[in-house]
C-alpha cells in the first residue's frame, strides 16, 4: 500500500486479479505455536534515507515499550545502524525489495517467513508508509493483536511548514500508537551513536540510488564555481564505490568550469558513509540518503530535489542550517550562498 499519491506501483505483467490472489495466498503469519510474546514489532522496511527519517520515531517506540520487548524489521544493509542506534532491540532482516512474483517474492516467502514463527506481539507498527507489493506481504507475516498503520485516508497532506510529509506521517503514527500528542522535538531525526565534527570540507553527494534524482553535472559545477569565489576549503565529490566513474565525470566538468581543489571519495559500507558525513563541514546533496544523514547531523546542508518529489521526503530540517532547492529553478549563486554559515 502506497499512502502518498506522489508514488505509484511499478508496472507488472501479471493481471491485477492474479496478483491480488497471489498476494492473499502469500500473506499471513506462519502457522504453529508461538513461544515468545512481546509488546511491539516495528516494521521499518526502507532504504538508508527512509530509516534515518524514521529513526527518532523508532527510538520513541523503543523507549515506550522497552528494547527487550521490541523487534525491528529492516533491510540487512541497515542492521549495523539499527543495532548501534537502537541497542537491545532484536533485528529481523529481510532481503531488499523484490518485484518478480515467481523469481523473487515466492522464494523469499519460502525462506524468510519462518523468521516470524516463534513470536506473537501485542502490536504491529508499520513505520514504513510507502509499501510496495512485497512490503505489504512481508508486513502481514508479523502475528500481532493490534495493527497500527496509516492508510491513504489518514496519511497527511503536504504541509506548508517546510517539514516533509513523511515526518508529519511519523508524528501522526506516533501519536496514534502512544495515545498522546507528540512534539517535533521527539520525532525530528538525530543520531546518538555517531558524533558530528567539522573537518572544514564541503562534501558533494550529487547522485541518487537509482539515478532518478541525480543533480546535473552542469548545475553542480556552477554551484561550486560560485562557492570557490568565497571559499578555499577542499571540495569532495562523493558517492558509493560503484559511483566512482560518474563522480570523476562530475569532477572533470567542474574543473573545466574553473573549479580547483576537487577530490573524489567513495566510502565503502554504511558505517564509513555515516562517518564521512559526520566529519563534513558542509554538505550539498541530491534528494538521497546523504541529504537525510547530513540533516540528522545538523550540518550546513543544501538538498536539491525535483518538483515531482518535493514534499514527500524533502524538505525537512533540524535547524536553519538546512535548506532545500528545486533542481529545475535553482540559482547556483543562491545555493552556494545557502551553504555558508
Amino acid at each position: 500500500m502506497l499512502c502518498s499519491p506522489q508514488l505509484a506501483e511499478p508496472r507488472t505483467l501479471l493481471p491485477a486479479r492474479v496478483r491480488a490472489l497471489a498476494g492473499r495466498w502469500l500473506s499471513g503469519p506462519p502457522r504453529g505455536p508461538r513461544s515468545r510474546h512481546r509488546r511491539a514489532c516495528l516494521f521499518a522496511f526502507g532504504r538508508i534515507g527512509d530509516f534515518v527519517l524514521a529513526l527518532s520515531t523508532l527510538r520513541l517506540f523503543v523507549r515506550e515499550f522497552g528494547a527487550d520487548q521490541c523487534a525491528l524489521v529492516v533491510l540487512p544493509s541497515l542492521a549495523p545502524l539499527a543495532a548501534a542506534e537502537l541497542p537491545g532491540v532484536e533485528l529481523i532482516t529481510l532481503p531488499v525489495y523484490a518485484g518478480s512474483l515467481t523469481r523473487e517474492i515466492l522464494p523469499i516467502w519460502w525462506r524468510e517467513r519462518r523468521k516470524f514463527a516463534r513470536d506473537r506481539f501485542a502490536c504491529r507498527i508499520a513505520v514504513t508508509h510507502q509499501r510496495f507489493f512485497y512490503g505489504d506481504i512481508a508486513l502481514s507475516w508479523i502475528d500481532a493483536e493490534k495493527d497500527f498503520r496509516l492508510l491513504p485516508t489518514s496519511y497527511p497532506h503536504p504541509s506548508p511548514d517546510d517539514q516533509c510529509t513523511e515526518l508529519h506521517a511519523h508524528r501522526r503514527l506516533a501519536a496514534l500508537v502512544l495515545g498522546r500528542p507528540v512534539t517535533w522535538e521527539e520525532i525530528v531525526p538525530r543520531f546518538t551513536r555517531w558524533t558530528a565534527s567539522d573537518d572544514g570540507r564541503l562534501l558533494v553527494y550529487p547522485l541518487s540510488h537509482d539515478g532518478s534524482r541525480d543533480v546535473p553535472p552542469s548545475l553542480v559545477a556552477a554551484i561550486l564555481r560560485h562557492w570557490r569565489e568565497r571559499h578555499r576549503t577542499p571540495v569532495v565529490l562523493a558517492g558509493s564505490p560503484d559511483d566512482i566513474a560518474k563522480l570523476e565525470r562530475y569532477a572533470a566538468i567542474a574543473r573545466a568550469d574553473g573549479v580547483d581543489g576537487l577530490a573524489v571519495e567513495a566510502p565503502a559500507g554504511l558505517e564509513n558513509f555515516l562517518t564521512h558525513l559526520a566529519r563534513a563541514g558542509a554538505v550539498l546533496a541530491a534528494d538521497s540518503a546523504a541529504g537525510h544523514v547530513g540533516a540528522a547531523f545538523d550540518k550546513p546542508l543544501v538538498v536539491l530535489t525535483q518538483r515531482s518529489w518535493h514534499g514527500l521526503c524533502q524538505p525537512w530540517h533540524r535547524s536553519a542550517w538546512q535548506k532545500t532547492f528545486l533542481i529545475e529553478t535553482a540559482d547556483a549563486a543562491a545555493v552556494a550562498a545557502a551553504l555558508a554559515v
